[in-house]
């Protein structure tokens, strides 16, 4: 894959998310029917497919689609349905009907337009593709157009489906069709009288029962009655009435005047005369029947004359609007052009105007460049080394701006005005002419400065010969040495590349097969700068990986040394690529950011707990210092012991207090239980050495029993694993370590150095004699142990 095919952004419409892909279907233009096609067909979401179909601009784009064989139903489905409603909506005609029709497979949706479809064109060529009687009587029921109704009862041959239409359509034109076309049983007749939803279809129906119920009967002659047989005078009225109808609702009354009158009769009535009447009946409903199909017909010409002056007057009006919509539309056309027009040629102006800057401007530069040289010539200067504006303004610049400005006088474009063309015809002129002579001195300049550069050429020459092979004697440089002179030899010779050809070609060979020899060294040297910065990009990029992973650490002492560690030695790295290099090093920084941003909240967390420990050791010094005086010393003993309990339940302070604070509470701690010793009352005068030596003794053991109880023992003892473990955390953090305890290490040595102090009195005792001093001397024996079991006990959970 090509680099620029790699670099292209993809389009929305293509992403992995499906949502997105819909999301972008909706921005797409009207014009990428064919994309919306090939998405339709083959996208892997069949949500998708679907958004795609909705997304068809017109009804060519849905039928392209439908004519090639595709497995989505439900895109396929949904095309469908465009279809079918475009052809309902729209007036569609010619090729592009038939072949909207011809991609419908299901023949409901045909039936569907031949029934709803506002063109009776569309309906009738839909209409023509319908098959299925069932379907045939749905258009007929339900038609948009009365004339497509009748087409498609003349399809009709099922029975049952003609008496649904007979019963249940609204059209009377389609009724009384079906009526026609329909041989119907006597039952089917009265379900049609009785339940049809048109009064035409219920009074044809009745007739047809009237007529099969009365048989014909051949009259036998008779001689004839004196007088006028019972009905004979209704039979007459029939027959008039049967040739005088002028009106259908006229004839209506006058038929049912007659049978009313008819029904009145009182009398046998012979059968000649119910013959004649029932014929007479038939004639006359024959008669109404025709008069109905004459008035529909009427009827449905006037709405066809109706609506078509409403298409024409409606078609008036759309060319009337299309008329003064192209008036309009012209008119804003002209403004428009007028508008470019004059757009034009303030552009026009504008840009002469900037040409004419532009040479005033090189104009003014060369005029600047000429005093200099000048100026230099009068202070004794070579005037040859600078000719004119040749170091300010380029050749071709110059004749470029030459060229333009010749080319709009000779055929100047519209400007706004005559005075804009005089005034800026009249500056380019100018322009133009002194402008030639600073054009003509930069040409003389370049053919000098080609000349010149033969001698540079010639120089860069000799030094890439002296690289690529050293003069005797000349120590030879290194490979980096070798490489930065190379490339500043290659840049000076491309500044001085423009010499004349005749001498350039031999010159430029002799460069060329100087450059040939040094140039393998150079790529040496690159590539194994090359090799250098992957070993150093490999590197860095193990180092970044290492310090993601210590980010997360809570061993602050290694980890700080470690990150320290790293910081130094990614200086001390050689240099990867650009791009390597800033992105490795901004996920380095954040790594390491990130670790002391959290050894520094975790350090300001941990200061203010040490905080609050301290004033709680505050508290207990205030309260053991407090016990000095107190005139009740069993309660200050009690209450020093207690003070020694609360005191281990307090976690670490800051290692510069520890030891200050243990010293103050010790201090005080011993200065209540020395009172126990001096107020101890005094024994007898007669009381000897040996009883003052078994109060001194019993001093010790109190003293020992209360070291015992201040001891980490009992502490232990009463915690859980879970607060023993908590406990030890503390310490630890508290002495910013994981692997040392200074606190408790300074608590083990303070107990220590008093239990040292108590053995060394009891050596100072001597030796005594008795029950008592034996009894004591185990109660002194039972303390040490106890507070030496304590130590070890306390070690070892460590």
């Amino acid at each position: 894959m090509k680099l620029l095919e790699r670099l292209r952004a993809q389009p929305a419409w293509q992403s992995d998310n499906p949502m997105a892909r819909v999301a972008a279907l909706r921005d797409l233009e009207d014009e990428a029917g064919d994309l919306l096609i090939e998405i339709a067909r083959n996208d892997d979401d069949s949500a998708v497919r679907i958004a795609a179909v909705e997304q068809m601009p017109d009804l060519r784009t849905l039928v392209a689609f439908l004519r090639e064989p595709g497995d989505d139903d439900a895109a396929r489905i949904e095309a469908a349905a465009g279809v079918r409603e475009t052809l309902i909506e729209a007036s569609v005609a010619g090729a592009t009907l038939d072949e909207a029709l011809a991609v419908l497979a299901d023949e409901r949706d045909i039936a569907a337009v031949a029934r709803s479809a506002k063109t009776e064109a569309v309906a009738r060529a839909a209409l023509a593709r319908v098959r299925s009687q069932k379907l045939l009587a749905s258009v007929a029921r339900h038609p948009e157009h009365s004339g497509v109704a009748v087409s498609a009862v003349t399809r009709i041959d099922s029975s049952d489906e003609l008496l649904a239409v007979a019963m249940k359509t609204e059209d009377r034109a389609t009724a009384m069709a079906a009526c026609e076309k329909l041989t119907a049983t006597d039952d089917e007749l009265e379900m049609l009288s009785r339940r049809a939803r048109h009064k035409t279809v219920a009074r044809w129906a009745r007739a047809a029962l009237d007529a099969r119920a009365e048989p014909e009967v051949v009259p036998e002659p008779v001689e004839p009655a004196p007088g006028p047989a019972l009905g004979v005078e209704e039979c007459s009225a029939l027959e008039a009435l049967a040739t005088g109808i002028s009106t259908l609702e006229q004839g209506r009354r006058d038929l049912d005047a007659v049978l009313l009158r008819w029904a009145a009769l009182d009398g046998s009535i012979e059968a000649e005369v119910g013959a004649r009447f029932a014929a007479a009946r038939r004639a006359i409903e024959d008669r109404l029947l025709a008069l109905d199909h004459t008035v529909v017909e009427e009827q449905r010409a006037a709405e066809q004359r109706a609506a078509e002056a409403a298409a024409e007057a409606a078609a008036e009006a759309k060319r009337r609007e299309a008329a003064a919509a192209d008036a309009e539309a012209q008119r804003k056309a002209e403004a428009e052009a007028k508008a470019a027009q004059k757009q034009k040629a303030r552009a026009n102006l504008k840009r002469l105007r900037k040409l004419a800057d532009r040479i005033a401007v090189v104009l003014e530069t060369d005029r600047t460049a000429d005093n200099a040289s000048d100026g230099a010539d009068a202070a004794g200067g070579d005037g040859a080394q600078r000719p004119n504006a040749a170091d300010s303004v380029s050749l071709g610049q110059a004749e470029r701006l030459l060229r333009d400005a010749r080319q709009a006088i000779a055929e100047p474009p519209p400007l706004p005005s005559r005075r804009d063309h005089e005034v800026v015809m009249r500056r380019l002129r100018e322009g133009v002419s002194r402008l030639s002579v600073t054009v003509r001195e930069l040409r003389e300049f370049a053919d000098w400065k080609r000349w010149a550069n033969l001698g540079v050429q010639e120089e860069l020459c000799r030094e890439m010969e002296r690289l690529g092979a050293p003069p005797d004697g000349a120590p030879a440089p290194d490979d980096a040495a070798v490489a930065s002179a190379f490339t500043d030899i290659m840049k000076r010779w491309r500044t001085v590349a423009d010499v004349p050809k005749d001498r350039g070609r031999a010159l430029w060979e002799r460069f060329k097969a100087a450059h040939d020899r040094v140039r393998p060294r150079y790529e040496a040297y690159f590539a194994a700068e090359r090799e250098a910065e992957k070993e150093s990009l490999k590197r860095r990029r193990a180092m970044v990986e290492e310090a993601e992973r210590l980010s997360e650490s809570t061993d602050w002492v290694r980890t700080i040394e470690r990150m320290t560690a790293l910081q130094a030695e990614w200086k001390e790295l050689g240099p990867v690529p650009r791009r390597e290099q800033r992105k490795l090093w901004n996920r380095f920084r954040t790594a390491t950011s990130t670790f002391f941003e959290r050894r520094k909240a975790d350090l300001v967390e941990r200061k203010a707990v040490w905080l609050e420990n301290y004033r709680q050791k505050e508290a207990l010094c205030e309260r053991v210092e407090a016990l000095r005086d107190a005139e009740d010393l069993s309660a200050a003993i009690d209450a020093a012991k207690q003070a020694q309990a609360d005191w281990k339940l307090v976690g670490p302070v800051r290692r510069a207090k520890s030891d200050a604070i243990w010293k103050r509470f010790r201090t005080a701690c011993d200065a209540v239980f020395d009172r126990l010793r001096d107020g101890k009352p005094r024994p007898p005068a007669v009381a000897n050495d040996s009883t003052r030596q078994l109060e001194r003794l019993e001093q010790l053991c109190v003293e020992a029993e209360a070291l015992a109880a201040a001891g980490p023992e009992k502490e232990i003892a009463a915690e859980s694993p879970a607060e023993r473990l908590a406990r030890e955390w503390r310490e630890r953090m508290a002495a910013n370590t994981m692997g040392q305890n200074a606190a408790g290490a300074t608590r083990r040595r303070a107990a220590r150095d008093d239990l040292k102090r108590l053995v060394t009195k009891r050596r100072q005792l001597g030796s005594l004699n008795g029950a008592d001093a034996r009894a004591l001397d185990v109660r002194f024996q039972r303390a040490c142990d106890r507070i030496f079991r304590d130590q070890d006990t306390h070690a070892a959970t460590m």
